[in-house]
């Protein structure tokens, strides 16, 4: 579980998210281990990231390090306020949410992400 804050500036754009989120984490994960492995990959990365990006792979395929998320509650980079649900992988499946523009919206996608049903329906 998370507490996320993200506050950045694009250009003249200021971008700010807030959210509770709540991740699938790998069962041999430890927060020991992977303090461990983040250093490791940090002090590799300054001297060959293709070498970094390797050993990264290895250790997520080793259920060492990695995760998803699966549900997260509060305010996107999009500006989009609401209650999103994600698959065992991480990919969006389902999103109630109030968006920049104060309508509200729920939205189901399929495996890849495309949108298969929305409410309202789209006005065109």
């Amino acid at each position: 579980m998370q507490l996320l804050t993200q506050d950045y500036q694009k250009d003249d754009r200021r971008f700010v998210s807030s959210s509770l989120s709540f991740n699938d984490r790998p069962s041999k994960e430890s927060q020991m281990k992977t303090s461990e492995i983040m250093k490791e990959l940090d002090e590799l990365g300054k001297k060959d990231p293709k070498a970094m990006h390797n050993k990264q792979k290895e250790y997520e395929e080793q259920g060492l390090i990695g995760g998803v998320p699966s549900v997260m509650l509060g305010k996107t980079r999009s500006q989009n306020n609401g209650l999103f649900l994600f698959d065992d992988k991480g990919s969006p499946k389902a999103m109630f949410y109030v968006d920049k523009d104060n309508n509200a919206k729920l939205d189901f996608f399929d495996e890849k992400g495309n949108t298969i049903a929305s409410f309202p329906e789209k006005v065109k």
